[in-house]
């Protein structure tokens, strides 16, 4: 298999070295990821060193004289019909793919940013986030720059950054439009404004969305919410725009004004390819910008509206809003979610029982208002019968259903999800975001109740980071977008992304014990609540052709980590099955299963020690 993600480094023996005239990088401007490239060339000021083409910027059927073959991809300008677009300037070829098919026959997205080398005739690289970083450092002994993207001292809060901004703000606007019912919008909408509440308000604090410092995770937001307005809203159906966020705007326009920023936007094709792409299903186009004065109009309009939403810290300060005490809180859960069990494997392996109380939900969602037919939503619910032995009622409330402790707190329509850590002396809710409670739950209680075992260690936290956003970016959130592909080419890519990313895993744990390192870290939470469930779950759901069981590495890992002190206890394969076989992505009704793997069979992982 040819890898496409390689890299440009400046050392000694790389396959790749920084020369000047080497490279030359495809892009197409309606593209965020492709702009996120041509930006960070532009901040650099790497025009000298890099060549650059643009593509047409409607995509267009690839092989137009094969009825079986039906793939619409980028394509060149050989008409010169696109002001700064231009035909291919090194081997004449008419569509993307063609490159692609030059280095490879295997069927790829055949995407843009791309990457080539003209020395060796190949391409380096076709991820975006690996370019910016490449443009970043490999060229400064050639061309020093007076910006760093990536600074050493901001590393770890970038990377930070990076992953939140991912799961809420930079993939939010598709997974509200993909959404496969009304319920799953609704939670969609609810964690794409959170996550622009949480912009603005850092936004109001600090320059740019690190610090004040510009940085790669600014490069990632802009060039998303620059279309938020004038594509994502009319395509999707968005109930607010950021002309209603004051400090997002005027931080849009800070961006836009940088050096050299202004030359990688035309509103002019996002319109043209934003009313022909094929999500747009019903033609949208009314709100596109078409130019710098409309979009200055927008940017200048007020505020009108603020969103709240459920993420705080427990934290071991004296001043601290919620401060770790023993009993006073409580965590909500279920067996079937993945992120409610990312939060109940950090609690057992924290040893934090007897310190956090527990409440496990009923294992089917049921209608929240069963007596309301204008109210269809269904949610989970809390075993009042005592149907099984784990579940149990709710202790503090007496609430029915989850819903109803969110209700407890706020009117506002919210995503109603578990897992929720509740504070039973301020009677409210603390956090909805399994992430952060994986990280309250290992560091803010170490004074009360000290464990021999540190899921966030400050010595690897970079490269934890790192693995979040790569895990997050293709297992993690890789399944969904196989199973919600609006169509058959989406499913074909993002099977390629799925399997590129289980590839790697299985490399990565063929080396060492764990994801991150030797050492056990809320990575490997995070892989593991989605990889346990991948072949009992998202296989049959999702007519996925591989499973992790032909991953020996992957198996042999699973078995570890499912062996480890109290982790057995937050799985429980038969709600697994129950919940998943009548979940409302399950849009064929296919049978979950029940594992054929013995994970409590003996592994050898403790080679690595």
């Amino acid at each position: 298999m040819v890898s496409l993600q390689n890299f440009i480094e400046n050392k000694p023996g790389a396959q790749f070295t920084p020369e000047k005239g080497r490279y030359h990088l495809y892009i197409s401007l309606p593209c965020p990821f492709a702009s996120r490239v041509y930006m960070a060339l532009k901040l650099k000021g790497l025009e000298d060193f890099v060549g650059l083409t643009v593509t047409h910027p409607v995509m267009q059927r690839t092989r137009p004289d094969d009825e079986d073959d039906q793939y619409c991809g980028w394509k060149f300008d050989v008409d010169g019909e696109f002001e700064g677009t231009s035909p291919d300037p090194l081997h004449g070829a008419k569509y993307i793919r063609d490159l692609y098919e030059r280095v490879t026959k295997e069927k790829v997205p055949y995407s843009v940013p791309l990457l080539w080398d003209k020395k060796t005739d190949t391409i380096v690289s076709t991820e975006s986030a690996d370019m910016v970083r490449m443009f970043n450092e490999a060229f400064e002994d050639l061309n020093p720059s007076s910006i760093d993207l990536y600074p050493a001292t901001l590393r770890e809060k970038i990377n930070k950054t990076n992953t939140w901004l991912s799961e809420s703000v930079l993939f939010g606007a598709f997974k509200v439009g993909f959404a496969p019912n009304e319920e799953a919008r609704e939670a969609a909408l609810t964690d794409l404004y959170a996550g622009l509440d949480r912009v603005e308000d850092i936004l109001s604090k600090q320059r740019y969305i690190v610090s004040n410092a510009f940085t790669e995770a600014d490069i990632r937001l802009f060039v998303v919410l620059l279309r938020f307005d004038i594509f994502s809203v009319p395509i999707f159906k968005l109930p607010m725009r950021l002309e209603e966020y004051p400090n997002t705007i005027d931080y849009l326009r800070d961006i836009y004004q940088l050096p050299g920023i202004k030359e990688t936007i035309d509103f002019e094709q996002y319109k043209t390819s934003g009313t022909h792409v094929s999500y747009n299903k019903d033609g949208a186009q009314e709100a596109f910008a078409t130019s710098h004065k409309q979009l200055q109009l927008i940017f200048n309009s007020p505020s009108t509206k603020q969103h709240g939403f459920l993420q705080n810290f427990v934290e071991n300060k004296p001043d601290a809003q919620f401060p770790a005490e023993k009993g006073r809180y409580h965590l909500y859960v279920t067996y079937q979610c993945p992120f409610a069990s990312r939060a109940y494997m950090a609690l057992k392996l924290k040893g934090l029982d007897d310190v956090i109380s527990l409440t496990i939900t009923h294992p089917v969602m049921q209608r929240t208002r069963p007596d309301d037919e204008n109210d269809q939503h269904k949610g989970w619910a809390f075993d009042v019968d005592g149907e099984y032995t784990e579940t149990s009622p709710d202790p503090l409330h007496g609430a029915k259903f989850v819903r109803d402790l969110y209700e407890h707190v706020t009117k506002d329509k919210v995503a109603y999800s578990v897992p929720l850590l509740w504070d039973k002396k301020n009677d409210t809710i603390v956090s909805t975001e399994s992430a952060d409670i994986v990280r309250m739950l290992n560091e803010a209680f170490e004074d009360i109740n000290p464990s021999n075992i540190d899921l966030y260690p400050a010595a690897i936290r970079e490269k934890i980071d790192e693995t979040n956003t790569w895990l997050g970016d293709s297992v993690l959130n890789g399944v969904f977008k196989v199973g919600f592909a609006p169509n058959e080419e989406a499913r074909e890519a993002a099977l390629k992304n799925l399997y590129a990313g289980l590839d790697r895993v299985e490399d990565a744990l063929s080396k060492q014990r764990y994801i991150v390192s030797n050492t056990f870290t809320e990575a490997d939470i995070r892989l593991f609540v989605v990889l346990l469930r991948f072949d009992i779950m998202f296989a049959p759901m999702f007519k996925l052709p591989k499973r992790v069981e032909e991953y020996p590495n992957t198996l042999d890992y699973l078995r570890d980590v499912y062996q480890l002190p109290g982790i057995k206890e937050t799985v429980n394969f038969e709600h697994i099955k129950i919940r998943s076989t009548s979940a409302p992505f399950n849009k064929d009704g296919n049978e979950t299963l029940l594992p054929t793997v013995d994970y409590a069979a003996a592994h050898d992982r403790a080679r690595f020690e």
